[in-house]
């Protein structure tokens, strides 16, 4: 008898889930491993990989788009008539197709035993990512094949046929299902394009003045479900950010300081008791003057990461873990830096592929600029 396929987050007796969701540094390291001119060939050869995969989409994706762009403009009136995409973008959304079946295929299943993969974003450049998320071209190709040869079924759009994407009511739901993919992908970023918030005005709009009931009814529920998408989902939430790490390390040297301020006046003398109130002050009661003795031949560090781990609720070994994925993170931004230096003095053909072969979606780094509306 076979066995049924384990779904992320099942739990044990005990009630502890199996899984976690590897930090995003796991998975992004593999370019503070290469020099740039190595970075650009893997970047190449994992867009190549795409490229195969996506070949067979290129036409009903091209299809598609027009067809989703043409009804999502005429929510607002507008009436549309849309150029013909160029090869290069015809490429770039076959692509993005197959990113978002690879994305979608690794939000279920686990990447290594009891890890799965943080969300992969599958828009823009690898070096501008979302704090929280990979990059599809993070991904070795093998992975992305195999969740490519995973999906037993081709995707919606692949078996859509002219006629189907004239019915109102495919071109509604397929309105609908791309809106929900693109909260999916980019999270609260979707804000900042037009589809998911014109797919929800429209279904709002249904849901409260359409004369059918089966068609209010209808939208009153795809709007619930873009609405239920966009809402955080807590016990998903990731705390080894980026941001959190960096302050951890940040806590970390300001507690060494003061460590080794508070050694400096221990190395001449007994702990006085003008030296345990300043202790105090600076790392909290729990500081005795037992305590303090006991500084006098330790290393600062050890103590400051001591004292720290007791701040943060972690253990000693946890911290570490932590402080060494904040080391990592650096790496990561620094090797990137480096690699964005050298792409911009390659010729402009050479920087197209690498910067376009996925839509491009604006910076998502930094949630205080939020992208601009493609």
């Amino acid at each position: 008898m076979s066995r049924r396929p384990k779904q992320p987050g099942t739990r044990t007796s005990s009630g502890r889930s199996r899984t976690r969701a590897g930090s995003p540094a796991e998975f992004r390291k593999w370019v503070t491993e290469h020099t740039p001119e190595e970075i650009q060939a893997e970047l190449l050869v994992r867009i190549h990989n795409l490229d195969a995969l996506a070949k067979p989409l290129w036409a009903p994706i091209s299809a598609l788009t027009r067809q989703l762009a043409t009804t999502t403009l005429g929510t607002m009136g507008v009436p549309v008539d849309l150029p013909q995409l160029s090869a290069e973008h015809d490429r770039a959304l076959a692509r993005h197709a197959v990113a978002n079946i690879a994305a979608d295929y690794w939000r279920q299943h686990e990447y290594r035993p009891g890890i799965l993969l943080p969300p992969i974003q599958t828009v823009g450049v690898p070096w501008e990512v979302a704090q929280d998320r990979i990059h599809v071209l993070d991904l070795p190709p093998q992975a992305v094949r195999a969740a490519v040869a995973a999906a037993k079924k081709p995707p919606r759009f692949a078996k859509a046929s002219g006629p189907n994407l004239h019915d109102p009511i495919t071109q509604f739901h397929v309105q609908v299902h791309a809106a929900l993919a693109t909260i999916g992908q980019l999270g609260p970023w979707a804000l900042g394009s037009a589809l998911p918030l014109l797919t929800l005005l429209r279904c709002l709009l249904l849901a409260r003045y359409s004369p059918y009931r089966d068609e209010a009814l209808m939208a009153a529920e795809a709007a619930d479900a873009l609405l239920d998408a966009l809402r955080p989902n807590l016990s998903k939430r990731m705390t080894r950010t980026p941001t959190r790490l960096s302050e951890l390390q940040a806590q970390l040297v300001d507690i060494h300081k003061a460590v080794v301020a508070i050694q400096d006046g221990l190395v001449a003398s007994e702990p006085t008791r003008e030296l345990l109130t300043r202790a105090r002050r600076q790392f909290g009661t729990t500081i005795t003057t037992e305590r303090l003795r006991r500084w006098q031949g330790m290393d600062p560090l050890t103590i400051a990461r001591q004292l720290l781990a007791r701040e943060s609720r972690c253990s000693d070994k946890a911290l570490r873990d932590l402080l060494a994925l904040a080391g990592r993170l650096e790496e990561i931004d620094e090797a990137w830096t480096r690699f964005v230096t050298y792409v911009n003095t390659l010729p402009e053909d050479r920087q197209r592929a690498l910067v376009t072969a996925l839509p491009l979606f604006g910076a998502m780094r930094a949630p205080e600029k939020p992208p601009a509306t493609p």
